[in-house]
């Protein structure tokens, strides 16, 4: 609870304890535990204990969030191993192929996607990841008309912008601007 750097070593052993336990919360106790390695960059390890129970095909929440945790742990590999970009696309790419994603998570994942398609220098990519939640391209057409979310849309919003002032597209990133403004 205090976050200091010995509470979170010790987390990882309580978490480790419920894990072994194979207890009704053993699953989340990894998920817990892979967020407190990849905050005291043990990424290897979080992400050996998440590949043990990612399953792709799921679409429960909880394999999402598995999902992109994983993904996170690839993408900060790819500064060392550029391979693992592509590992993180490719789950990415699986999470969206969810049926009935919630819009949330749709969004977070674009967003993630971008990042990771920046970090492997792909601007136009990362820039049409943004665009489909920016552009709502990623709502389903049977969903409500007024199902929102705000929160990654924004975020996405102004990744575009910048990724478009550096481009120096000045005109495209105003015009993002005044859409993400309108809402």
């Amino acid at each position: 609870l205090e976050g200091t750097p010995q509470a979170l070593k010790e987390s990882v052993d309580i978490f480790e304890k419920v894990i072994i336990s194979k207890s009704s919360l053993a699953i989340e106790a990894r998920i817990q535990q892979a967020r407190v390695l990849l905050d005291i960059n043990r990424t290897e390890e979080a992400k050996v204990s998440l590949f043990k129970v990612y399953k792709p095909k799921s679409s429960s929440a909880q394999q999402r969030e598995i999902g992109i945790l994983l993904a996170t742990a690839l993408h900060t590999q790819g500064s060392e191993d550029p391979g693992q970009y592509a590992k993180a696309i490719a789950i990415y790419d699986q999470l969206l192929e969810t049926p009935k994603l919630p819009l949330s998570w749709s969004n977070q994942v674009y967003y993630m996607k971008g990042q990771t398609l920046e970090s492997m220098g792909d601007d136009k990519m990362a820039l049409d990841s943004y665009y489909k939640v920016i552009n709502r391209e990623n709502l389903s057409p049977d969903a409500p008309h007024s199902q929102q979310e705000w929160q990654w849309f924004y975020k996405c919003g102004f990744k575009a912008v910048a990724l478009l002032e550096k481009k120096e597209q000045y005109r495209a990133a105003v015009a993002i601007s005044k859409k993400i403004a309108s809402y």
